[in-house]
């Protein structure tokens, strides 16, 4: 068995693919079928391109809205999520991340925004996704943002494509990493996480044949909005900065 790996930088962040196969040409043919899904995928679903599925949902807040299945499935997770958590996940985090500062992706030169600005929309902790067989409405004032829970999901999304085509994978969307089968030695995965300021590393495994990590922080999403500094992880239930700089 041989370790294939290729990385490219997209939805934000730079993803990293590894297949663990003894066939190198149809390796190559499974990689060009995961990136397809993943640029497929940003397009529909990034909140900085003005013509995404997201972004128009965002502009017609308060009617429903015909919705993909991916869509449906990712809203449908969200809605789970903010109950059984007690509202510590919330995807309408939109309007106070972007007063916050962050209304452009990072990789993009200041001045460049193309997307819809929704920070004077309302942040409502009771805000509901209201989901039908094929559409969905969120209240009129307020928008939406998929960033803590699309990357996770589209790193599942891949598993279950290469599941079944190789020997043993990870795949990684930035901080959300997914692991199945066994490495080129035959041996379990083990995910190494690195603390911020890179002097403690935790190792993670798994008996599970598959599991995921996600992990998130300041040290890269963050900025100066004004003369104050900020960053993205924000309290769902108070709309305020989670942690202090």
């Amino acid at each position: 068995m041989k370790s294939y790996y290729q990385t490219a930088f997209a939805l934000g962040c730079d993803i990293g693919l590894c297949l663990v196969n003894d066939n190198e040409a149809e390796t190559d043919l499974i990689f060009k079928s995961l990136w397809k899904v993943i640029g497929k995928f940003e397009a529909e679903f990034s909140r900085f391109l003005p013509n995404s599925e997201l972004t128009v949902f965002n502009q017609n807040a308060g009617s429903a809205q015909p919705i993909s299945n991916d869509f449906h499935e990712m809203l449908k997770l969200a809605n789970q999520y903010n109950e059984s958590n007690e509202g510590a996940f919330n995807i309408f985090i939109l309007p106070e991340l972007q007063k916050a500062g962050y209304k452009q992706p990072f990789h993009t030169v200041d001045g460049q925004l193309t997307a819809p600005d929704f920070s004077s929309r309302k942040f409502d902790t009771k805000n509901k996704v209201v989901i039908g067989d094929n559409t969905a409405i969120i209240p009129q004032n307020s928008a939406i943002d998929l960033g803590g829970i699309a990357k996770g999901f589209l790193a599942d999304k891949l598993a279950d494509i290469v599941q079944n085509q190789v020997h043993g994978y990870w795949l990684s969307i930035g901080g959300d990493i997914v692991v199945g089968g066994k490495n080129e030695n035959g041996e379990k995965w083990v995910i190494g996480i690195e603390s911020t300021d890179e002097t403690q590393k935790i190792e993670v495994s798994c008996k599970l044949e598959r599991y995921a990590v996600a992990t998130s922080g300041i040290s890269k999403r963050r900025g100066v909005n004004g003369n104050k500094n900020w960053h993205h992880i924000i309290d769902p239930k108070t709309g305020i900065q989670l942690i202090r700089m």
